[in-house]
């Protein structure tokens, strides 16, 4: 197939106006209205990039299903708003809440990956094409199945390609098994002697030694998630990763870029709905630690003053001091151009330094948890925000050296403080491992308290009506007495995380 190249993103962006303007509503039931049968109209290029740009720029979706509900339930942002604005935090559970990652995924970008997949297995000049559309099926499969557990997969996605609209729930352990066994593909199928996405690729440019980087990372993390519940598997998995080659610098960081038209959804969501506010439990974890990223994650806006986080149980009559005097998230953090980190160096380092704890992997565990500090400080350069010398780092390590008979804590803490702003990872990571060691919020101004944090997304009530046979057969596979709300438990969450 002969594809048009485009080497020009802002150019593009505006080519591709009208299918992000499906994403601007803030109902989030607009892409419903897209001709399913226009992407074959699209180049390889131009759906990817639509690809990746909704995936991290839905309003919808990260007004109420990162800012809203995950940030909240691990405390890294508060406010004093009702439960009705504010669910999350006060752990309240409205279906047209957690159902917006699965309204806005599965008719957007999951239909169009997979047919993106689909058109560029035909031929085998389009493998690079190909292998990258499979890395970002798995990217995008990672994220639903680990918020909603068994979820559609191998037939969803395929309405108008096998007239198929009742697909069925693939169980997460056979779904995390395909997805390992697609990166393990795509990462060997990549090719410098065929053509490739080029200046339409917004994370790395077409850069196929990035690709190959990103997959083995996303392999890396997909084995470790397993950790706690196939040991066997995970290790064989993270010794592949390794093997294959991930991370080696912050320049391989994944990054979606925004430009100001098409905005980055979780900053459209903020400027919407600016009452978030820095957690206490955030807040005072890095001033007990005299962590410099606590003037380089949150600012006291109107009063100025020193960072200081908003309690997590309380609401405008609870607060206790004015809302203008607790810290909110950097401006830098929320413009429309502002970036998106999908997966980092740091966070690879500190994966790394846990499979040598675990045997898994090479390398010593105190020099990996120090990189990933230096790496996961500097990783914010990208948003514009001065960052701390490498003579300041060290002097914060000497201060809180690693502690190897806490080895796992103190890596599990770092990644919950290096995830911040992506927010589904803090939370995934966090009922796996269990750290930081949360206090569940005890919010007294309702009913729906259970002193449980949430540890899942349920389902969405129109597929009871829609597809009932299937979800009711994924409902009958959740664990013994769970039913389909938050306090259910995907299948490789097995600790104890409350």
């Amino acid at each position: 197939m002969n594809i048009m190249k485009f080497k020009n993103f802002k150019i593009l962006t505006a080519l591709l106006g009208f299918v992000f303007v499906t994403n601007s509503c803030d109902d989030g039931l607009a892409e419903l209205n897209i001709n399913p049968a226009a992407s074959q109209i699209m180049t390889y290029d131009a759906q990817l990039l639509n690809v990746q740009l909704n995936t991290s720029g839905s309003f919808h979706q990260n007004s109420r299903g990162l800012l809203t509900q995950a940030a909240a339930f691990i405390q890294h942002t508060a406010s004093e708003k009702t439960e009705e604005q504010f669910p999350g935090g006060k752990y309240y559970e409205f279906n047209n809440i957690t159902d917006a990652v699965w309204i806005t995924e599965y008719p957007g970008v999951v239909k169009q990956i997979v047919d993106l997949v689909d058109r560029t297995s035909e031929n085998p000049e389009d493998v690079n094409y190909n292998a990258i559309a499979r890395i970002v099926k798995v990217l995008i499969f990672h994220r639903l199945t680990d918020e909603y557990g068994d979820v559609p997969y191998t037939e969803a996605g395929k309405g108008v390609i096998d007239e198929n609209v009742l697909p069925v729930y693939d169980t997460q352990q056979s779904i995390y098994a395909h997805m390992l066994s697609e990166l393990e593909y795509a990462a060997s199928a990549l090719t410098t002697s065929q053509p490739s996405y080029e200046g339409s690729d917004n994370y790395y440019g077409g850069d196929l030694i990035k690709w190959k980087k990103f997959a083995y990372s996303l392999m890396l993390r997909l084995g470790m998630r397993m950790s706690e519940v196939d040991q066997n598997a995970a290790g064989t998995w993270v010794g592949k990763a390794l093997a294959g080659g991930v991370f080696t610098s912050n320049l391989d960081n994944t990054v979606s870029k925004h430009d100001a038209t098409y905005g980055n959804g979780t900053s459209r969501a903020y400027q919407s709905n600016s009452f978030y506010r820095m957690s206490a439990t955030l807040v005072d974890f890095l001033r007990d630690s005299n962590d410099p990223r606590i003037d380089m994650y949150g600012t006291v806006r109107g009063a100025g003053g020193p960072p200081k986080g908003m309690p997590n149980d309380v609401n405008a009559s609870t607060l206790p001091d004015p809302l203008e005097t607790y810290s909110a998230l950097r401006d830098e953090f929320t413009q429309l151009d502002s970036p998106m980190i999908y997966i980092s160096y740091a966070e690879v380092l500190l994966m790394q330094a846990e499979a040598a704890i675990r045997g898994w992997g090479p390398g010593d565990p105190a020099t990996l948890y120090n990189q990933a500090v230096h790496a996961g400080i500097n990783q914010w350069i990208i948003y514009g925000i001065d960052v701390p010398d490498a003579t300041t780092i060290d002097a914060y390590l000497a201060g809180h050296p690693y502690d190897a008979a806490n080895g796992l804590e103190m890596i599990a803490n770092e990644y919950w403080v290096t995830t911040y702003m992506n927010w589904y990872e803090t939370w995934s990571n966090w009922r796996r491992t269990g750290f930081p060691a949360l206090t569940p919020v005890v919010y007294s101004g309702g009913s729906n308290i259970s002193g449980i944090i949430p540890t899942r997304f349920s389902y969405p009530d129109e597929e009871y009506s829609l597809n009932p046979e299937n979800i009711n057969a994924a409902v009958s596979r959740l664990k013994s007495g769970e039913k389909d709300d938050f306090n259910s438990t995907v299948w490789w969450d097995v600790s104890q995380t409350n």
